[in-house]
């Protein structure tokens, strides 16, 4: 009875031994890059299913769930799957799913009390008009460059950065919902709204036959 009680109890440490080791948690900034742990705005809890298939969930640093998804390889981070990230009260708030880091087929997005806002395509290769969009982009882009006027006050502090947005562009071709992910300085984040809301010449997004809605990403870049 002692042998199997020993070998019982040799087999759990040694289950728990190998959960301990697939299991990671690291800490990471506002663009979700490593970072020391004093400097961390988020931590991420890793787990090592297999050499194919990483389990994770992202943490505010006070605890409260962020995101969760899997990826099929580390370094560099490849999304595979579903990724569902949530409102501060804990609802679901995006749903997307990823092929080979990808997005692919309709996102959905949720307000804060559970209930679908609206569908919306994270690539723009997924549109049905993938080409009128990709030239849309390269006219937003030299729009920027054209119009983009530095702060003084910024130019005069030697303020420089890249601020990063995100924005959608609605079922009607119409710019909605700017956001800064990371922010740079006040004067600067204000003149990248400007300039890139200035742009007024998007398509309707077309997706398998029907208007959508797209996410885009998009750095502003002040350098002096």
């Amino acid at each position: 009875m002692k042998q199997i009680f020993t070998a019982i109890t040799f087999v759990f440490m040694s289950y728990l031994s190998y959960c301990q080791s697939n299991v990671d948690t690291i800490f990471l900034d506002s663009k979700k890059e490593e970072v020391k742990k004093k400097k961390g705005i988020y931590y991420r809890v890793l787990t090592k299913v297999n050499d194919s298939l990483y389990n994770f969930q992202d943490y505010w640093i006070e605890g409260v769930l962020d995101l969760t998804g899997n990826f099929s390889s580390i370094n560099p981070n490849v999304r595979q799957g579903k990724f569902t990230s949530y409102h501060k009260n804990g609802t679901v708030e995006t749903t997307t799913y990823y092929k080979n880091n990808n997005a692919i087929g309709l996102s959905h997005l949720y307000n804060d009390t559970g209930q679908l806002e609206f569908e919306y395509i994270s690539h723009i290769d997924s549109l049905d008009n993938a080409d009128a969009y990709n030239n849309a982009f390269e006219d937003f882009h030299k729009h920027v460059l054209k119009y983009i006027d530095y702060p003084e006050r910024a130019a005069r502090t030697g303020k420089q950065g890249i601020v990063f947005l995100s924005f959608y562009i609605n079922d009607f071709g119409q710019f909605e919902r700017l956001t800064i992910y990371k922010s740079v300085d006040h004067d600067l984040d204000n003149e990248a709204i400007r300039v890139v809301k200035s742009f007024n010449k998007w398509p309707i997004p077309i997706y398998k036959g029907n208007r959508t809605w797209i996410r885009c990403s998009f750095p502003v870049v002040f350098q002096l």
